[in-house]
């Protein structure tokens, strides 16, 4: 027996500085990588890439997956080693305190996190949480890199809009000075892209067009009414389109790269806001339906006179079936015949005015209706949506410039609707009193207590705003495709892309990896950088066979102990998961895993040495200092 200066059980190898930073190195790829998410928040993804992650989701979906798993995993074996590793290691190799072997395999089955389903069935429900808890920050992963498609707006691109200079009126003016109808000037060019066609001159060509606008110029339920275009049917107005517009579907947008997928975009355009406001006249206006000839039961009538401040005078035909009157052999009488015809026209002071007459079925309703007319430049939005080819024209401020200072389009497009009513006379009924009275029928369906005569005044302001839009419309298609007179607008456009995942999630994320590297932080000034924790690890299997072997016969006798039949190596054995085991280790011996008390010398001198039989007795440690006196699975410590 030979005296030895007293060591310390924890005297032996202690982990390097390195190992103890591992929680915080291997934060910092998470960390980073969540900086970054964060920074992007406003960043989006077009172009070829945009392309290649539509065109490749089941690769872009397995590389996410793995680098959500990668990041997961690192933020959960950061916390689970502050959590229970490094704590089940210092608890292990305190000087005074055991583990149970029971425990030391929940700690086990902790620190991975897995489900061992020999532990103890009071212990599933911790293995749980702790596998729910692992798994938690790769879902989180998964949800802040997962592309989103969305739009991404940007003014990109161009589109052509009308104009109307002075020195092309000669392709546009089919009406001359004379303001007569001169057809020569008028020009169809067939549409190779659509099955309509284009032409600059609204009448005749587009005649029938303009009177179905009349006839479904009212929703039946009050909504804006949805209508075709008339250059490209395929595209549709949703509401007024104020002859704005007339670019789309017949020209595409410029300068737009091919690897860009155009969702929707919006231009603006100066046209007219036209506005119609109608009222009964209380006396008949100067316009009658004079008998010019006959022919058998075919009566030949003139719409005649003129309205007030206004020079010109009305000179249209108008042809009927009517009954004869008793004795005459001739039909001149109006009132036995179905007539629907107006008078439109402008004066000097560029005022605009539309006086209807009727007779027979649409007497009552329209007879002695007078319309004033106005044409208001403004400022439109053109709003198009490219998949669901939908048109919407908003009406902004009051434009500062004319369109057409010349006032040669304003009133072209008043005489082509007095030309409207020239060409579309018929036989037994009017077609275009039958248009009016349709949409007078939908305007009372849609406003059931409004009077009819109310009524009749509100049909007929949208029949002639429908008809005037899509008049200013068709002039504008033609000086684009056919007069080639444009100018260049910028677009606003809207392009399909893709988010890496939604700021909310990356805001998220980056809150837990701070959160995460905060309580590393804490912890490792509590535990004073964890300076008791020993090389040793748990979780190494070679280390723990080869510190068990250096145990000796120690475990196997108390096994033996506890066990009195032969062991059978079953994980279950609740008796072997009491047994309460620690780590000793010391400047003499290697580390090594033996039974609670087992080897432990009892002071038996005075003063400062201990009696040892030899170089292999273990030691009476002194007081421990620095060890924790508390422990919890949770690693709180108390000094």
């Amino acid at each position: 027996m030979f005296k030895t200066k007293r060591s310390s059980p924890l005297a032996g190898p202690k982990a390097s500085a390195l190992s103890k930073c591992t929680p915080i190195l291997v934060m910092l790829p998470p960390l980073l990588l969540a900086v970054a998410l964060t920074a992007l928040d406003s960043h989006v993804i077009i172009g070829s890439w945009h392309v290649y992650i539509r065109e490749n989701l089941s690769a872009v979906s397995a590389a996410k997956q793995i680098v959500a798993g990668a990041m997961g995993a690192l933020q959960a074996s950061a916390v689970l080693a502050i959590l229970f590793n490094f704590p089940t290691r210092t608890r292990l190799a305190h000087p005074t305190k055991a583990v149970k072997l029971d425990t030391l395999g929940l700690l086990s089955a902790l620190s991975v996190p897995r489900m061992d389903w020999n532990l103890p069935k009071n212990h599933w429900l911790f293995v749980f949480i702790a596998i729910g808890v692992g798994h938690g920050p790769a879902a989180l992963w998964a949800s802040a890199i997962t592309p989103l498609p969305t739009t991404h707006s940007v003014t990109r691109g161009s589109m052509m809009v009308p104009s109307f200079p002075e020195a092309s009126e000669d392709h546009w003016d089919q009406f001359g000075q004379n303001r007569t109808f001169n057809i020569t000037t008028c020009t169809v060019k067939r549409m190779p892209q659509t099955a309509s066609f284009v032409t600059n001159c609204p009448i005749p060509y587009r005649q029938n067009a303009l009177i179905n606008t009349a006839r479904e110029a009212t929703a039946p339920d009050i909504n804006p009414r949805n209508h075709s275009k008339l250059d490209n049917p395929v595209w549709i107005y949703q509401g007024r389109s104020y002859g704005a517009g007339s670019s789309v579907g017949i020209s595409p947008p410029q300068d737009i790269p091919a690897d860009l997928q155009l969702n929707n975009y919006s231009f603006e355009e100066i046209g007219y806001y036209a506005s119609v406001q109608c009222h009964h006249i209380s006396q008949p206006i100067n316009l009658t339906l004079e008998y010019m000839m006959n022919q058998g039961s075919l009566g030949v009538f003139r719409l005649q006179g003129t309205l007030p401040k206004f020079k010109n005078s009305a000179h249209d035909p108008v042809i009927a079936w009517c009954g004869k009157r008793p004795g005459k052999d001739i039909c001149d009488d109006p009132k036995g015949a179905t007539m629907f015809a107006w008078f439109a026209a402008t004066n000097d002071q560029a005022q605009h005015v539309v006086g209807i007459k009727a007779t027979s079925w649409y007497e009552h309703d329209f007879d002695n209706i007078q319309c004033s007319v106005e044409f208001v430049p403004t400022v439109f939005t053109v709003s198009v949506d490219v998949r669901d080819r939908l048109i919407n024209v908003t009406a902004n401020d009051t434009a500062t410039t004319d369109p057409d200072p010349t006032g040669l389009l304003v009133n072209n497009t008043v005489l082509s609707l007095e030309f409207l009513s020239k060409m579309s006379p018929s036989l037994y009924v009017s077609v275009l009193g039958d248009a009016f009275s349709y949409n007078l029928n939908t305007t009372t369906e849609a406003f059931p207590d409004m009077a009819r005569p109310d009524a009749a005044l509100r049909a007929t302001e949208a029949s002639f705003e429908a008809i005037l839009d899509d008049i200013l419309g068709i002039y504008g298609s033609g000086q684009i495709s056919i007069n080639n007179d444009t100018t260049v607008k910028r677009i606003q456009g809207s392009f399909d892309s893709y988010r890496i995942g939604k700021p909310l999630v990356h805001t998220l994320t980056l809150l837990l990896n701070l959160l995460i590297v905060s309580g590393i932080l804490i912890e490792a000034f509590r535990t004073r950088f964890w300076r008791d924790l020993p090389k040793y690890d748990i979780m190494d299997l070679k280390s723990t066979v080869t510190a068990a072997s250096f145990g000796g016969k120690d475990i196997a006798r108390k096994i033996q102990q506890q066990t009195p039949k032969k062991w059978t190596a079953d994980p279950g054995d609740r008796k072997l998961g009491e047994i309460e085991v620690c780590l000793r280790q010391d400047k003499i011996n290697e580390p090594r895993i033996i039974p609670h008390h087992n080897g432990l010398l009892q002071d038996d001198g005075d003063g400062d040495d201990i009696e040892m039989d030899g170089p292999t007795a273990p030691f009476e440690p002194d007081p421990y200092e620095g060890a924790p006196s508390v422990w919890t699975p949770l690693g709180l410590h108390e000094e």
